[in-house]
């Protein structure tokens, strides 16, 4: 059926362990499997022509013709298969398919798009390849081409490349390189072609931005895209020197970085759950070949083993991609998991990403935080693509509004969390669904006041168009043996606001603290909520509710946790649920929300704790652990009575509270940035960040982030020294304190 999305669902390649003939077996049962379903598969590809709706009819306007590809593949395959066997029964069905292939678009009503003259025959780039790899493997072969087949098949490969240069789409992205790899594969075909000079020369101009380069996606569906194409390009190309590139290798440990307990890459930007894995299978071979990496073998080998594929069941999709990742593989090399835990991945300024991790087993704890916004770096290739395509409703980089959002949750193989998927349909949907920043357990902005009794969500809904005056930036990561510590700041030209959101993980407990300070920075009436999304509520109270996914799509997910989400003390916050489509199916939100004018450099604070609970358990005697810790309106934490331990996590709402206004170095004092937080006994402290242990006891546990001094009831814990610090006027005569980047009771 039509579809505006082409994404390769494949299922996995055979195990490269396997010898010879069972692939071959692997291959021909694949090839004989398509073949046998041909005469139908075809008759339902015309079929898709003769009932044109609006959904479909924009999914043509969008991607234009599209031939039937299945005989493409089955092509692929009997060639392949003719290579290995020598039999000629397999050439002479590769030579019916390809020469007959132009025909099929008659079946397409070309008014549609007000066509004066058919599309190419080829028109999906994305096939160009494997039908000039399938003619290029048969057509030596004696009587099995007439003189009429070749020149009609080295037309449709001349005629399809050449609409390339109608639009060479250009950037460091997918797009380019599968337009580059299609290239080359044609003057691979037919190098005597008198356009083939010319073929080759598009192709070396549009790989040029990927070979050596970043990537300007930031989506789980195109990397594992652009990777492919780039490694083949490479290959084509004969040049191998860009695997020297810190750029290319970067993105292989990404991966790795990004694997998820259930060996599947997070569904981040335009993505789905579980997508392009046996893609993302073959690049980390091929990675871990290329960079002789146990990590990324490791990685590979995972995803292989959690893929449940038999060598006894057809799959042409698994089988095309493996006669395409030949050669990608080495089993000689060794494999082991990666020797890090929770971190940045890999890095704050282009990833943007952060993963806390309690190890690699699958049912180990994983959350993927993202505060990814669109990004300096490929300016030029991102202002192309916004002027040229319409693509309002996402970033330059296939992402979506999602900066500053958890993409996936996991605990003991439940999802907790995650994200909520590509669109459904040409452009995106209703109100921008399903990229807005709505769609993701995020906090959202509004200007204007809603209305009383006017549903959250009709305020909330906009076009659904990207802001691409939105930059964020990473602040903090600390982890310890008690807790984990991210932090992030979104600001935006368009809406007057800085956003910092605070993760902190307790370890022990297992629960997340998430602390939103959002700052107005015009007077206005503004609308926000903090917004966190489930498939089903299964409870909920007047602040609470429980969360839980059974299924994504048509993946039956694991049964044991669900996700107890608590706003404490929400005061004038209105706490509420509404209904919102995300993951194609029907799915729940649960939120915290206001409306009300803001004097310029007020603030919101919202307050979010998530508790893992075993599914179906009460969550009242978790509700009683925790208590909501004011900080005279400079911070806020969370109480909370574990088994055999009182703790308290205290965050610091504006980092910049403190400083002076006087020109001195430093320009702040331990008075001036100390924030009281109202416990028993008192914790007074000008940490970014302040962990606390059993207040009580003798010795209590302590931790504290970017600190002159922590003070625990009447004891001073820790204290800065104070020592003369130079000044503008060129004397040494102040005294003050540096902060310290760190320090716990553990490191006296």
């Amino acid at each position: 059926m039509l579809t505006c999305l082409a994404v390769l669902c494949l299922g996995f390649p055979p195990c490269s362990g396997a010898d010879e003939g069972d692939l071959v077996s692997f291959v021909k049962l694949s090839y004989e499997s398509a073949l046998a379903s041909r005469y139908d598969d075809l008759e339902r590809w015309r079929e898709q022509w003769q009932a044109i709706d609006a959904e479909s009819r924009n999914a043509i306007e969008l991607l234009g013709y599209r031939e039937p590809t299945f005989l493409v593949r089955i092509a692929d395959l009997g060639a392949w298969l003719f290579e290995r066997t020598g039999e000629r029964e397999y050439a002479e069905t590769v030579a019916e398919i390809l020469a007959g292939y132009g025909e099929h678009r008659a079946a397409f009503p070309a008014e549609l798009l007000g066509l004066s003259t058919l599309p190419p025959a080829v028109s999906w780039f994305r096939q160009l390849p494997a039908y000039a790899r399938a003619y290029r493997r048969t057509r030596a072969v004696e009587g099995v081409y007439s003189p009429e087949e070749k020149e009609t098949i080295e037309g449709h490969i001349a005629e399809s490349v050449d609409a390339i240069f109608d639009f060479p789409e250009w950037g460091a992205h997918n797009r380019a390189m599968l337009r580059a790899w299609s290239l080359l594969e044609a003057a691979e075909t037919l190098p005597e072609h008198p356009r083939a000079k010319r073929w080759r020369r598009l192709a070396d101009i549009l790989a040029s931005d990927s070979l050596g380069q970043w990537e300007i996606e930031d989506a789980q569906v195109y990397h594992a895209l652009w990777l492919e194409a780039t490694i083949h390009v490479i290959d084509l190309l004969d040049r191998h020197r860009a695997w020297s590139s810190p750029m290319l290798r970067y993105y292989f440990d990404y991966l790795v970085c990004l694997l998820a307990p259930n060996r599947t890459i997070p569904p981040f930007g335009d993505g789905w759950w579980a997508s392009q894995m046996p893609l993302y299978w073959a690049v980390l071979e091929r990675g871990a070949m290329q960079y002789r990496s146990p990590e990324m073998k490791w990685a590979a080998s995972q995803i292989r083993a959690t893929q449940h594929w038999s060598l006894d069941e057809p799959s042409p999709g698994l089988a095309q991609l493996w006669i395409g990742a030949q050669g990608w593989i080495d089993e000689t090399l060794e494999s082991r998991p990666p020797a890090y835990g929770s971190g940045l991945c890999l890095e704050d300024l282009y990833g943007k990403k952060v993963v806390f991790r309690d190890g690699w087993a699958p049912e180990d704890a994983f959350l993927l935080y993202s505060y990814r916004d669109e990004g300096e770096h490929g300016r030029l290739h991102k202002d192309y693509l916004r002027r040229v395509l319409a693509v309002e409703e996402e970033k330059m980089t296939h992402g979506q509004s999602d900066e500053q959002s958890i993409v996936l949750w996991m605990e003991e193989g439940s999802v907790l969390l995650v994200d909520a998927g590509y669109r459904e349909r040409s452009p995106s949907g209703e109100y921008g669904a399903f990229r807005a920043d709505l769609f993701h357990n995020r906090v959202v902005l509004r200007r204007g006041k809603r209305s009383p009794g006017q549903p959250l969500l009709e305020m909330l809904r906009s076009s659904g168009a990207y802001d691409e005056t939105v930059r964020t930036e990473g602040l903090d990561f600390q982890t310890s043996k008690q807790i984990e510590y991210a932090r992030s700041r979104w600001t935006s030209d368009r809406l007057p606001a800085r956003w910092d959101r605070a993760l902190v993980k307790h370890r022990e407990g297992g629960w997340l603290l998430v602390v939103d300070a959002v700052e107005l920075l015009e007077d206005g009436y503004f609308t926000l909520a903090s917004l966190l999304h489930g498939q089903h509520i299964v409870a909920s109270g007047d602040d609470w509710a429980v969360l839980r996914y059974e299924t994504i799509g048509d993946a039956e997910l694991p049964a044991q946790c669900d996700l107890l989400v608590l706003f404490p003390e929400a005061g004038e916050q209105e706490i509420g649920q509404f209904d919102l489509r995300r993951n194609r199916q029907p799915e729940r939100t649960f939120h915290a929300s206001t409306s009300r004018w803001y004097d310029r450099g007020s603030r919101e604070t919202f307050v979010t704790v998530l508790q893992p609970i075993p599914r179906g358990e009460d969550p009242a005697p978790y509700l009683e652990r925790f208590r909501r810790v004011d900080g005279a309106g400079l911070g806020v934490g969370i109480e909370w009575r574990g088994e055999t331990c009182r703790d308290f996590i205290g965050v610091k709402h504006d980092l910049d509270h403190g400083l002076l206004n006087e020109e001195v170095r430093p320009r702040y004092t331990a008075a001036s940035g100390a924030i009281r937080y109202a416990l028993s006994p008192e914790v007074s402290t000008d940490a970014d960040l302040v962990f606390c242990r059993d207040l009580d006891a003798d010795d209590p546990e302590w931790l504290a982030v970017n600190m002159t001094h922590v003070d625990l009831g009447e004891r001073r814990v820790f204290e800065a020294s104070e020592v003369p610090f130079f000044q503008t006027w060129g004397r040494s005569d102040r005294t003050g304190r540096a902060k310290w980047r760190r320090w716990s009771s553990d490191d006296e």
